[in-house]
């Protein structure tokens, strides 16, 4: 094979092989929030879903901005990640 075909299948492989995902459970009473953020390869989505008393009451999903996802394959701390994924119950 030529090295410009091996280099395409290298740069395919790297490119494909990011895989994060982190969900946290927050409770209180008989109230849960599930926070979601979820990265494959460079497509990636945050969410938060809030149940009551067991059952489903809303998510709301929304897809990481360009700066969100550099940061979450640093592994950096975003405190301000979730405030556009407001949940009113």
């Amino acid at each position: 094979m030529s090295n410009l075909i091996k280099l395409i299948i290298l740069h395919y492989i790297i490119k494909m092989s990011f895989h994060f995902s982190n969900i946290e459970i927050l409770r209180n009473g008989n109230k849960k929030t599930v926070r979601k953020v979820i990265l494959n390869n460079n497509n990636g989505y945050k969410s938060v879903s809030k149940y009551m008393n067991g059952k489903l009451k809303k998510t709301v999903k929304r897809k990481l901005k360009l700066n969100e996802k550099k940061c979450v394959k640093s592994r950096e701390f975003l405190p301000q990640l979730f405030d556009d994924c407001k949940c009113k119950i």
